[in-house]
């Protein structure tokens, strides 16, 4: 098995694409891959630089795990996971 790497994706204008964005194009290749925060909100959190005072209005806005709201004002609120596993090929890592 390989390394688990976490990671957000810009758009060529500075936006950033959403989680749910990306996991829904990899799915119409075939790649698996995991989205949002792992379940490990402060980790998460402190990984995208979120502050307090972002998560109370991340849930005012109606964020919660699993929704659709990939980015609110802005910002990131979650990532794209990927690693290889146990039945990863090399043909795997050349799509």
């Amino acid at each position: 098995m390989g390394s688990v790497i976490s990671f957000n994706l810009k758009r060529p204008d500075g936006s950033w694409y959403g989680y749910r964005e990306v996991e829904k194009l990899a799915s119409l290749s075939g790649i698996q891959l995991r989205t949002g925060c792992f379940c490990n909100p402060g980790a998460c959190a402190k990984y995208l630089g979120l502050s307090h005072v972002d998560l109370i209005s991340n849930t005012e806005a109606g964020h919660i795990c699993w929704d659709d709201h990939d980015i609110i004002n802005g910002k990131p609120v979650g990532a794209v996971r990927v690693s290889f596993g146990y039945m990863s090929t090399y043909e795997d890592a050349k799509v």
